[in-house]
């Protein structure tokens, strides 16, 4: 089974060596690099040409953007399965290719295979600083704006010739545009929870700018309506929003429960709030804004349980305040208790969802 490989380049000569070693490296040996240069004024098309030892094609000439670039590779790419792999970014290990070949190759229902990314500061040192950690595909899932990142995915060629290559007049977001074309077309992509590709910061996709993020708002939205999903515009912001996550998202360290707990002091040290009287307004604004901050920061693939947490959190919290006056407690303990019921009730409704839907993933897997 032959995995074709593309990558756009264009004056890359920083960068294109470290990323084609990566695939040079790898221990899965049907492999065809295809480069797609974008007439390069620096020493880039050199540098493939010297240090490439997969490369089966080299394309040197003017092109439309760069998505432009990757539909070229794609009409070039003669593999069963394809991988889109930019100048600036590197497969994780040796051992990725084999891997993802192996995990689609036990499943003869699906059409490819995802797995995680890590962005890096730069290819040196490999510093991370921001961390996509995807999960199992779901049809709810789209309409919050999730995805998995299109640089660890591997799909089957032939999904290219059933639902097009990518829409040129995208600038960012052509690989959003063709991912919700490929789920809403029926394609069965599997997850593994492996890391595949170390994907540099500073693309088009991932510069820190105020343009770049209006630019890919707009063009999420346009992708979102383009395919028809319902509420374009809340769904292309929770896409942004889950981003968040990604950055705070240290290893062994759970946000979420430390957020929860200082969510709980804060409630113990809200003193506003007297026995025998109506709540405030303004706390129960206090307490919605510190909720959402509890939700924030978590991953989009967990923001369908989280969001459970927070409505069950809420509202069984707010029950406990109406009874507040026959509670026979001062205000700040109950307030404590409620929002420490509300959340305890909200993980463990959430978590049944959770283990429900995944009965229904693998029901839709093994049919």
């Amino acid at each position: 089974m032959k995995v074709s490989i593309i990558t756009a380049t264009y004056n890359s000569s920083t960068t294109i060596r470290a990323s084609l070693e990566s695939v040079n490296a790898q221990t899965y040996k049907n492999i065809e690099h295809i480069f797609i240069d974008g007439c390069s004024e620096d020493n880039t098309v050199q540098i493939i040409e010297a240090f490439s030892r997969r490369k089966t094609a080299l394309l040197s000439e003017k092109d439309n953007g760069i998505y432009d670039a990757l539909n070229k590779g794609i009409n070039l790419a003669t593999g069963d399965l394809v991988l889109f792999l930019h100048s600036d970014d590197i497969l994780n290990d040796p051992d990725v290719l084999t891997d993802l070949v192996k995990a689609y190759k036990s499943n003869d229902q699906i059409n490819g295979i995802y797995g995680n990314i890590n962005f890096i500061s730069n290819m040196e040192d490999l510093t991370v600083i921001r961390q996509w950690k995807s999960s199992q595909y779901c049809k709810f899932k789209l309409i919050s704006g999730w995805m998995p990142p299109h640089t660890a995915m591997l799909i089957e060629a032939s999904q290219f010739k059933k639902l097009g290559n990518f829409d040129i007049s995208y600038k960012i977001s052509g690989d959003y545009d063709f991912i919700l074309r490929l789920f809403k077309s029926g394609a069965n992509l599997s997850y593994v929870d492996r890391l595949v590709t170390n994907m540099s910061v500073g693309g088009k996709s991932t510069e820190f700018s105020f343009q770049s993020f209006i630019l890919k708002f707009h063009e999420d939205v346009k992708a979102l309506t383009a395919n028809k999903f319902y509420f374009p515009i809340l769904a292309a912001l929770l896409k942004r929003i889950s981003k968040v996550g990604q950055f705070l998202k240290y290893k062994g360290l759970n946000l979420t429960l430390i957020l929860a707990l200082l969510i709980l002091f804060l409630s113990l040290n809200s003193t506003d709030i007297a026995v025998d009287t109506k709540p405030l307004v303004s706390d129960k604004l206090l307490h919605l804004f510190f909720y959402f901050l509890m939700v924030l920061p978590v991953s989009l693939e967990r923001i369908f349980s989280h969001f459970t947490v927070f409505v069950f959190a809420m509202t069984f919290g707010g029950c406990i305040e109406l009874i507040q006056p026959f509670w026979g407690r001062e205000a700040d303990i109950t307030d404590f208790l409620a929002n420490a019921m509300g959340i305890i009730l909200g993980i463990l409704v959430a978590r049944v969802i959770k283990f429900i839907f995944e009965i229904q993933q693998k029901k839709v897997l093994t049919d």
